[in-house]
């Protein structure tokens, strides 16, 4: 299963059987099974027909419209969401202090080793002879 993230500018995500297809100027950019979909998120201006909404719904598939640069607009969910299971367990997670406090562990150690790993990467560079306008990341 997979997030559909729609991006392209002036396309349009419409409805074919139990598929859905984004297009652009009669090309096709993407035609996908649904049920290999959980989410669809629209991104800035990607126009989508009521048909494919009614799919979405009918497949259990949650639909988020966002602005270009992400910031949530809404989102529409399906009356029978396909992850339920899934969210009582967030829900389950989230009332749980111990599981709070060692994911959240997990998450400070996982950001030092990355900032170590890019210091180590910024050190090596400026070892080989590199300056600062060299380094990208």
């Amino acid at each position: 299963m997979a997030n559909l993230y729609l991006t392209e500018q002036g396309s349009v995500l419409r409805k074919k059987g139990e598929r859905l297809i984004v297009g652009k100027d009669e090309q096709v950019l993407l035609d996908v099974e649904c049920h290999k979909i959980d989410a669809v998120l629209i991104f800035g201006n990607v126009q989508f027909t009521t048909q494919a909404v009614h799919e979405l719904f009918e497949q259990g598939i949650e639909l988020a419209i966002l602005t270009r640069t992400g910031k949530l607009i809404g989102q529409i969910t399906s009356p029978t969401p396909k992850n339920i299971e899934l969210r009582v367990n967030q829900f389950k997670k989230y009332e749980d202090p111990d599981f709070k406090l060692s994911f959240s562990k997990r998450i400070v150690k996982g950001k030092i080793r990355n900032s170590l790993q890019m210091l180590s990467n910024v050190q090596k560079v400026r070892h080989k002879g590199f300056d600062n306008s060299t380094i990208s990341f």
